[in-house]
């Protein structure tokens, strides 16, 4: 049964996590419908089936997050589904070591089951039926493909979390680190909507072209803090 709360809605407990959904989850789901429409019933059948596919592979991803910080022992944490993917929510503040295990458990645990596919299709290839063979597809792609692309060192992707917390150190305060980050992401980011622009892979390009405008508010507004309204 669904919880509300606010723009959040309880699904469910998994291994005692809370997972939650958030409304914005139903733009990712009616892009996929818009991809599948062309194809008649099929397609939007098949789309459907990757759409939960992706959902699956977010939560496993997010599963991942979760079960590190059980592991370091930061107490417990929820998983939020929305629509530009997941995110894990606690309240403990980790130090350097461990924010970096919890960044990099996420992709760890799609690019797990991402491998596990890649065997089955290697032992088995693809099923003849179709929409197994749609199920198997999305669960490559989607794990192995998305997995990786979250480790590039971009800003709030788990490879940009890794980088900011590892430039976070004695030798930089929390805002250089910060600054370093943005930079790294921003050149990281328009390299990527480039490529999608060639490869006409438009969705990929419309996200890392937000992600971009996004690093560029933030180091803007690192660099170019507003003005205070107090005085003497």
């Amino acid at each position: 049964m669904l919880m509300g709360q606010g723009n959040k809605y309880r699904l469910f407990r998994l291994f005692g996590f809370p997972v939650y959904v958030q409304s914005s989850i139903l733009i990712l789901l009616v892009f996929y419908l818009l991809l599948g429409s062309g194809g008649g019933a099929p397609g939007i059948l098949s789309a459907l089936l990757f759409a939960v596919v992706a959902f699956a592979s977010i939560l496993v991803h997010e599963l991942g997050h979760a079960f590190m910080i059980r592991r370091l022992g930061l107490g417990e944490s929820s998983i939020i589904l929305h629509g530009l993917g997941g995110l894990t929510q606690w309240r403990s503040m980790p130090d350097r070591r461990q924010r970096i295990l919890v960044s990099l458990a996420g992709p760890a645990a799609g690019l797990l089951l991402g491998c596990i596919t890649l065997v089955f299709y290697l032992l088995f290839g693809l099923p003849d039926e179709f929409l197994l063979r749609v199920l198997v597809v999305g669960l490559l792609w989607i794990n192995l493909g998305w997995s990786l692309v979250n480790l590039l060192p971009v800003w709030p992707l788990d490879g940009g979390q890794v980088l900011r917390t590892a430039l976070d150190n004695r030798r930089r305060s929390q805002v250089e680190a910060a600054v370093s980050s943005l930079k790294v992401s921003m050149a990281t980011a328009g390299v990527v909507v480039v490529a999608a622009l060639a490869f006409r892979y438009l969705f990929v390009a419309v996200l890392f072209g937000l992600i971009l405008w996004s690093n560029y508010n933030e180091y803007k507004q690192i660099n170019n803090p507003p003005e205070s309204f107090y005085g003497y």
